[in-house]
């Protein structure tokens, strides 16, 4: 069984602004019952509009994913947050401006079952866990696939 559900920042339900800018610390809602409560592979991709800023901490992307007392990262068991770390960001320059991509190369995460929080955050750190920001408003949209991991 394979699930996909693409997130727009544009439909976050609340957050919280950094410089009036950007909502790096996103709510959005959505009703994970509708998934088989199963053990999933979840492939994460990331993509943002264009940026007009310029940045040298690495950003990385967080997902709430309800994990709360096991979370598999490589199939390496480790403590879960109530926001895991799915991948950092990368800085793609273009001839106008540059924009964040994730670049996964294949890799997911591993989950022991579907999540399970219907109010779910998203947020985009630097590496030094201070919030991401822009000099100008930027969207962004998220791909998670989940297949079944037997």
């Amino acid at each position: 069984m394979t699930y996909t559900l693409l997130i727009n920042s544009a439909d976050s339900n609340s957050g919280t602004i950094s410089n009036t800018r950007f909502f790096f610390n996103s709510r959005f809602f959505f009703d994970w019952d509708i998934f088989e409560d199963i053990k999933y592979k979840v492939y994460v991709e990331f993509v943002s509009s264009a940026l007009t800023t310029s940045f040298v901490k690495i950003p990385s992307l967080f997902i709430e994913l309800g994990q709360s007392a096991s979370f598999s990262a490589n199939r390496t068991l480790i403590v879960a947050q109530t926001t895991q770390f799915v991948g950092q960001l990368y800085k793609v320059e273009t001839k106008t401006s540059p924009y964040l991509i994730s670049n996964s190369n294949g890799q997911c995460i591993y989950l022991l079952h579907r999540p399970n929080v219907k109010d779910f955050n998203i947020k985009i750190l630097n590496d030094d866990g201070s919030p991401f920001t822009s000099e100008t408003a930027f969207s962004y949209t998220i791909k998670l696939t989940f297949e079944e991991d037997y």
